[in-house]
């Protein structure tokens, strides 16, 4: 009766909200664990295409900051990660950890405003798909920008 119960509820999709939040991450696990060569710890190179111009963001005046070229969101963030480390070396699980976290967030907020069930849950797996993608083809993913 119980696998029947089961079989029931994924054939009809009546997953309860908690239950939806809890195989995205699940899958979000999964893929971390899928992507353990492209998440590990290495040094940033801050001399890289635009990286300055987020490492080395001007905060000295409200007007430097509102009038910048780049928003101040990435830069306060990675300013407050060099608080716990200078060299950047954990920034790909950092990010992933706020995409991932970013994902429930989204999917959640889908369900609370009654979206269907069925859309939201396969909308948000594809961004994790995307994920992979982008990690397999080596692209510098930068999912903390996905994620704001």
């Amino acid at each position: 009766m119980g696998k029947l119960k089961i079989i029931n509820k994924i054939t009809n999709f009546l997953f309860s909200h908690s239950e939806l939040i809890g195989l995205l991450f699940f899958s979000q696990f999964i893929i971390y664990l899928i992507l353990p060569d492209h998440l590990i710890p290495y040094q940033i190179n801050i001399t890289e295409a635009d990286a300055p111009s987020y490492r080395y963001f001007d905060f000295s005046t409200l007007n430097e900051i509102l009038s910048s070229h780049r928003t101040f969101g990435l830069p306060l963030i990675i300013k407050f990660y060099e608080l716990f480390s200078e060299t950047l070396y954990l920034w790909p699980q950092v990010n992933f950890i706020f995409f991932s976290l970013s994902c429930l967030f989204f999917l959640y907020s889908l369900l609370k405003a009654d979206f269907n069930k069925l859309f939201s849950f396969f909308f948000v797996i594809g961004f994790l798909v995307l994920t992979i993608y982008i990690f397999s083809s080596r692209v510098g993913p930068n999912y903390l920008v996905l994620a704001l």
